[in-house]
Protein backbone atom coordinates (compact mmCIF):
# COMPACT_ATOMS: atom_id res chain seq x y z
CA UNK A 1 0.00 0.00 0.00
CA UNK A 2 2.48 2.49 0.92
CA UNK A 3 4.28 1.73 -2.75
CA UNK A 4 1.31 2.63 -4.33
CA UNK A 5 0.61 6.02 -2.51
CA UNK A 6 4.32 6.79 -2.44
CA UNK A 7 3.86 6.34 -6.81
CA UNK A 8 0.95 8.15 -6.70
CA UNK A 9 2.49 11.11 -5.15
CA UNK A 10 5.46 11.14 -7.49
CA UNK A 11 3.17 10.75 -11.02
CA UNK A 12 1.75 14.05 -8.76
CA UNK A 13 4.73 15.70 -8.30
CA UNK A 14 6.11 15.75 -11.91
CA UNK A 15 2.72 16.84 -13.34
CA UNK A 16 2.91 19.41 -11.01
CA UNK A 17 6.63 19.88 -12.24
CA UNK A 18 5.23 20.34 -15.54
CA UNK A 19 2.47 22.81 -15.16
CA UNK A 20 4.47 24.96 -13.05
CA UNK A 21 5.08 28.59 -14.87
CA UNK A 22 8.31 29.46 -16.47
CA UNK A 23 8.55 32.34 -13.66
CA UNK A 24 7.80 30.26 -10.77
CA UNK A 25 4.58 31.65 -10.15
CA UNK A 26 1.25 30.16 -10.03
CA UNK A 27 -0.87 30.10 -12.66
CA UNK A 28 -3.56 32.43 -13.58
CA UNK A 29 -7.02 30.88 -13.47
CA UNK A 30 -8.25 29.22 -16.17
CA UNK A 31 -4.47 30.12 -17.93
CA UNK A 32 -2.60 27.34 -19.76
CA UNK A 33 0.49 26.11 -18.17
CA UNK A 34 3.93 27.66 -18.96
CA UNK A 35 3.47 29.73 -22.03
CA UNK A 36 1.33 32.19 -20.20
CA UNK A 37 3.67 32.89 -17.17
CA UNK A 38 6.68 33.22 -19.35
CA UNK A 39 8.19 37.08 -19.72
CA UNK A 40 5.63 38.57 -22.03
CA UNK A 41 8.93 39.75 -24.80
CA UNK A 42 10.50 36.06 -24.82
CA UNK A 43 7.54 33.81 -24.58
CA UNK A 44 6.16 33.75 -27.78
CA UNK A 45 9.01 33.26 -29.88
CA UNK A 46 9.86 30.52 -26.86
CA UNK A 47 6.59 28.24 -26.85
CA UNK A 48 6.62 28.38 -30.77
CA UNK A 49 10.25 27.52 -31.21
CA UNK A 50 10.52 24.22 -28.48
CA UNK A 51 8.38 21.87 -27.47
CA UNK A 52 7.55 21.50 -23.46
CA UNK A 53 10.37 18.87 -22.84
CA UNK A 54 12.74 21.64 -24.31
CA UNK A 55 11.35 24.72 -22.44
CA UNK A 56 12.09 22.20 -19.12
CA UNK A 57 15.40 21.59 -20.11
CA UNK A 58 15.80 25.09 -20.60
CA UNK A 59 14.99 25.75 -16.69
CA UNK A 60 16.78 22.23 -15.55
CA UNK A 61 20.04 24.04 -16.89
CA UNK A 62 19.29 27.39 -15.47
CA UNK A 63 18.84 25.69 -12.22
CA UNK A 64 22.52 23.89 -12.49
CA UNK A 65 24.09 26.63 -14.09
CA UNK A 66 27.02 28.16 -12.14
CA UNK A 67 26.42 31.06 -10.09
CA UNK A 68 28.46 33.57 -12.10
CA UNK A 69 26.52 32.71 -15.19
CA UNK A 70 22.83 34.04 -15.56
CA UNK A 71 20.45 31.61 -17.50
CA UNK A 72 19.97 30.79 -20.95
CA UNK A 73 18.14 33.47 -22.56
CA UNK A 74 14.51 32.14 -24.14
CA UNK A 75 15.29 31.23 -28.01
CA UNK A 76 13.90 33.76 -30.28
CA UNK A 77 13.62 33.60 -33.91
CA UNK A 78 15.63 35.58 -36.14
CA UNK A 79 15.14 36.60 -39.80
CA UNK A 80 16.43 34.28 -42.47
CA UNK A 81 19.12 35.98 -44.88
CA UNK A 82 17.39 36.42 -48.20
CA UNK A 83 17.83 34.29 -50.72
CA UNK A 84 19.86 36.30 -52.80
CA UNK A 85 22.17 36.99 -50.19
CA UNK A 86 23.01 33.78 -48.69
CA UNK A 87 26.91 33.19 -49.42
CA UNK A 88 27.97 36.89 -49.01
CA UNK A 89 30.20 38.22 -47.01
CA UNK A 90 29.91 41.25 -44.93
CA UNK A 91 32.85 43.60 -45.94
CA UNK A 92 35.93 42.40 -43.80
CA UNK A 93 34.14 39.44 -41.77
CA UNK A 94 35.07 35.97 -42.80
CA UNK A 95 36.79 33.29 -44.66
CA UNK A 96 35.91 33.69 -48.43
CA UNK A 97 35.16 30.32 -50.09
CA UNK A 98 38.47 29.01 -51.43
CA UNK A 99 40.23 29.80 -48.14
CA UNK A 100 42.37 27.51 -46.43
CA UNK A 101 41.11 27.33 -42.40
CA UNK A 102 44.33 27.38 -40.20
CA UNK A 103 45.17 24.55 -37.87
CA UNK A 104 43.31 24.93 -34.59
CA UNK A 105 42.53 23.28 -30.96
CA UNK A 106 39.65 24.21 -28.96
CA UNK A 107 37.66 23.17 -25.90
CA UNK A 108 34.49 21.26 -26.17
CA UNK A 109 31.90 21.92 -24.18
CA UNK A 110 32.57 18.97 -22.09
CA UNK A 111 36.15 19.88 -21.45
CA UNK A 112 38.07 17.95 -23.77
CA UNK A 113 40.43 19.18 -26.41
CA UNK A 114 39.89 18.27 -29.77
CA UNK A 115 41.46 19.90 -33.00
CA UNK A 116 40.54 21.06 -36.45
CA UNK A 117 41.96 17.91 -38.40
CA UNK A 118 40.30 15.45 -35.69
CA UNK A 119 36.50 17.47 -36.59
CA UNK A 120 37.12 16.80 -40.36
CA UNK A 121 38.49 12.98 -40.16
CA UNK A 122 34.68 12.18 -40.07
CA UNK A 123 33.91 14.29 -43.27
CA UNK A 124 33.21 17.98 -43.95
CA UNK A 125 31.60 19.94 -40.78
CA UNK A 126 29.44 23.48 -40.70
CA UNK A 127 31.00 25.53 -38.39
CA UNK A 128 28.36 28.26 -37.18
CA UNK A 129 29.69 31.04 -34.52
CA UNK A 130 27.05 32.33 -32.48
CA UNK A 131 27.50 34.75 -29.55
CA UNK A 132 26.74 32.98 -26.33
CA UNK A 133 23.65 31.45 -24.18
CA UNK A 134 22.87 34.74 -23.28
CA UNK A 135 21.69 35.70 -26.46
CA UNK A 136 18.55 34.73 -27.78
CA UNK A 137 18.59 34.59 -31.06
CA UNK A 138 21.48 32.18 -30.84
CA UNK A 139 19.47 29.89 -28.81
CA UNK A 140 17.34 29.56 -31.16
CA UNK A 141 19.70 28.97 -33.77
CA UNK A 142 21.44 26.25 -31.41
CA UNK A 143 18.24 24.51 -31.50
CA UNK A 144 16.89 25.07 -34.93
CA UNK A 145 20.13 23.10 -35.81
CA UNK A 146 19.99 20.63 -33.23
CA UNK A 147 16.74 19.94 -34.21
CA UNK A 148 18.05 19.23 -37.71
CA UNK A 149 21.22 17.26 -37.08
CA UNK A 150 19.37 13.94 -38.88
CA UNK A 151 19.01 15.74 -42.05
CA UNK A 152 22.47 17.18 -42.09
CA UNK A 153 24.43 13.57 -40.97
CA UNK A 154 22.38 12.21 -44.13
CA UNK A 155 23.77 14.24 -46.25
CA UNK A 156 27.36 13.63 -44.63
CA UNK A 157 28.09 17.04 -42.98
CA UNK A 158 28.24 17.38 -39.15
CA UNK A 159 27.34 20.68 -37.35
CA UNK A 160 30.58 22.49 -35.32
CA UNK A 161 28.87 25.39 -32.94
CA UNK A 162 31.35 28.21 -31.47
CA UNK A 163 30.80 30.86 -29.02
CA UNK A 164 33.48 32.59 -26.64
CA UNK A 165 31.12 31.39 -23.69
CA UNK A 166 33.74 29.52 -21.09
CA UNK A 167 33.59 25.37 -21.20
CA UNK A 168 30.46 25.26 -18.48
CA UNK A 169 28.82 28.10 -19.55
CA UNK A 170 28.58 26.12 -23.43
CA UNK A 171 27.68 22.83 -21.68
CA UNK A 172 24.01 24.56 -20.53
CA UNK A 173 23.13 24.85 -24.50
CA UNK A 174 24.22 21.98 -25.38
CA UNK A 175 22.57 20.21 -22.23
CA UNK A 176 18.88 22.07 -22.62
CA UNK A 177 18.86 21.66 -26.24
CA UNK A 178 20.43 17.84 -26.22
CA UNK A 179 22.65 18.67 -28.97
CA UNK A 180 24.08 16.38 -30.74
CA UNK A 181 27.35 18.07 -32.07
CA UNK A 182 30.33 19.43 -31.03
CA UNK A 183 29.75 23.00 -29.29
CA UNK A 184 33.66 24.60 -29.32
CA UNK A 185 34.45 27.26 -25.95
CA UNK A 186 36.41 29.74 -27.69
CA UNK A 187 36.56 32.53 -24.82
CA UNK A 188 40.05 33.13 -26.11
CA UNK A 189 39.02 33.47 -29.54
CA UNK A 190 41.58 31.10 -31.56
CA UNK A 191 38.56 29.60 -33.46
CA UNK A 192 36.74 32.51 -34.35
CA UNK A 193 40.08 34.19 -35.10
CA UNK A 194 41.04 31.37 -37.65
CA UNK A 195 37.65 32.35 -39.81
CA UNK A 196 38.03 35.90 -39.19
CA UNK A 197 34.63 36.72 -37.64
CA UNK A 198 35.98 37.85 -34.19
CA UNK A 199 35.63 41.37 -33.08
CA UNK A 200 35.74 43.12 -30.03
CA UNK A 201 32.72 45.44 -28.27
CA UNK A 202 33.24 48.70 -27.54
CA UNK A 203 32.69 50.29 -24.09
CA UNK A 204 28.97 51.76 -24.77
CA UNK A 205 28.08 48.26 -26.47
CA UNK A 206 29.90 46.17 -23.53
CA UNK A 207 27.34 48.45 -20.74
CA UNK A 208 24.66 48.38 -23.01
CA UNK A 209 24.54 44.35 -22.62
CA UNK A 210 25.74 44.47 -19.06
CA UNK A 211 22.49 46.75 -18.30
CA UNK A 212 19.94 44.00 -19.58
CA UNK A 213 21.57 41.74 -17.19
CA UNK A 214 23.85 40.13 -20.30
CA UNK A 215 27.42 40.33 -17.90
CA UNK A 216 29.84 38.85 -21.23
CA UNK A 217 32.72 39.08 -18.54
CA UNK A 218 31.29 36.48 -16.43
CA UNK A 219 29.97 34.07 -19.59
CA UNK A 220 33.19 33.65 -21.23
CA UNK A 221 35.09 34.01 -18.42
CA UNK A 222 37.83 36.65 -19.01
CA UNK A 223 37.51 40.71 -19.90
CA UNK A 224 38.29 40.38 -23.48
CA UNK A 225 34.90 41.36 -24.17
CA UNK A 226 35.28 40.02 -27.77
CA UNK A 227 32.36 38.21 -30.09
CA UNK A 228 32.14 36.43 -33.47
CA UNK A 229 29.63 37.63 -36.16
CA UNK A 230 27.00 35.31 -36.76
CA UNK A 231 29.17 33.27 -39.43
CA UNK A 232 28.48 30.42 -41.21
CA UNK A 233 31.01 27.78 -43.43
CA UNK A 234 31.41 24.72 -45.00
CA UNK A 235 34.68 22.97 -44.70
CA UNK A 236 35.98 19.95 -46.70
CA UNK A 237 38.29 17.24 -45.36
CA UNK A 238 40.98 19.20 -46.51
CA UNK A 239 40.47 22.19 -44.65
CA UNK A 240 39.46 24.06 -47.59
CA UNK A 241 36.25 26.68 -47.40
CA UNK A 242 33.61 25.31 -49.75
CA UNK A 243 30.53 27.98 -48.62
CA UNK A 244 31.15 31.24 -46.43
CA UNK A 245 28.13 33.49 -45.05
CA UNK A 246 29.07 36.32 -42.76
CA UNK A 247 27.14 39.45 -41.79
CA UNK A 248 27.62 41.94 -38.77
CA UNK A 249 23.68 41.96 -38.23
CA UNK A 250 23.21 39.49 -35.73
CA UNK A 251 19.63 39.24 -35.90
CA UNK A 252 19.45 37.85 -39.38
CA UNK A 253 21.42 34.60 -40.51
CA UNK A 254 20.66 31.69 -43.22
CA UNK A 255 17.88 29.35 -41.84
CA UNK A 256 18.18 25.52 -41.85
CA UNK A 257 16.33 24.74 -44.76
CA UNK A 258 18.61 27.32 -46.64
CA UNK A 259 21.86 25.51 -44.94
CA UNK A 260 20.24 22.30 -46.46
CA UNK A 261 19.79 23.19 -49.46
CA UNK A 262 23.54 24.70 -49.94
CA UNK A 263 24.96 21.26 -48.68
CA UNK A 264 22.49 19.79 -50.97
CA UNK A 265 24.23 21.56 -53.60
CA UNK A 266 27.96 21.04 -52.58
CA UNK A 267 27.18 17.16 -52.49
CA UNK A 268 25.42 17.53 -56.42
CA UNK A 269 28.61 18.91 -57.32
CA UNK A 270 31.62 17.45 -55.45
CA UNK A 271 34.98 19.20 -55.16
CA UNK A 272 37.81 17.47 -54.90
CA UNK A 273 39.01 16.43 -51.12
CA UNK A 274 35.30 15.34 -50.17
Amino acid sequence: MMVRVSLVAMCLVFAGCEKAPATGAAPADGAKPAEKAAPAEEAAPAEKAAPAEKAAAVEKAAEAAPAEHPALSAPKAFTATEDAAVGTLDEGIGLAVGATVPAFTATQADGTKVSLAELLAKGPVLVAFYRGGWCPYCNFQVQQMSQAFPRFQTLGVTPVMVSVDAPDAAAMAKRAYDVPFPILADPEGAVMDAFKVGYTLDEATFDKLKGYGHNLEAWAGNDKRRLPHPGIFLVGTDSVVRFAHAAADYKTRPSVEQLIKVVEAQKAAPTEGE
